[in-house]
């Protein structure tokens, strides 16, 4: 993720646990934890975006454009900053 000119990364060793609905650790490019990440809605069988909380920030990515990196389909996917409304 390209957050304000600051990349973050899931570790790939933690994709499986983000599948079975597991928060992972969100890292910077040194590889310090600067938040967490999790597959919501937490509560639904059917999830439908990844979110990151990333220094007291929400960040969302959908699932269509998080399955396009895992597969290599996509290098670089739209980030939103959560709001709530």
């Amino acid at each position: 993720m390209e957050i304000s000119g600051s990349r973050y990364f899931i570790i790939p060793e933690d994709i499986p646990a983000l599948m079975i609905c597991r928060p992972v650790d969100v890292v910077d490019q040194s590889g310090e934890r600067e938040g967490t990440a999790w597959l919501s809605p937490i509560l639904d069988a059917k999830k439908q975006d990844l979110t990151a909380l990333i220094r007291k920030n929400l960040y969302v990515i959908g699932c269509k454009d998080l399955n396009r990196i895992l597969t290599g389909c996509s290098s670089g996917v739209p980030v939103r900053e959560y709001h709530p409304s």
